[in-house]
């Protein structure tokens, strides 16, 4: 039996986004529900923009926008922050298991040797 194909990843489509998205999986736009909520209002937010055109609404569009693109940063700061610490902790997990694996090869090895052991002593 063959291993699956392994899964290809697509760059997230919110622009400045670090994330990546699953091509195989089409019912995900991007890389989580918060990135595409972001887009979502940005795309809101321009369109309103292009329909007010008084001071006023300017004025409230503006503050909307800046808001709105200083939440988009602070979500891209994150989502940077938890791949890479997702490499660092991949790394410390492999090692983990490496010295599992070590102990459990090592108490395999120090039972049998003491097996060995009862069974030469029952045979003398």
């Amino acid at each position: 039996m063959s291993a699956p194909p392994e899964a290809e990843y697509v760059p997230c489509p919110r622009e400045g986004c670090p994330g990546k998205v699953r091509s195989d999986l089409s019912r995900y736009t991007h890389c989580s529900p918060v990135c595409q909520n972001l887009e979502f209002e940005m795309n809101r937010v321009e369109t309103q923009s292009r329909l007010d055109h008084t001071a006023d609404g300017d004025a409230a569009l503006t503050d909307m926008w800046t808001a709105l693109v200083t939440a988009a940063d602070a979500w891209s700061e994150y989502r940077q922050a938890v791949i890479d610490s997702s490499e660092v902790l991949q790394v410390d997990r492999q090692k983990r298991t490496n010295r599992r694996k070590k102990r459990r090869r090592g108490g395999v090895k120090v039972r049998l040797r003491h097996e060995a052991a009862a069974a030469r002593q029952e045979a003398s």
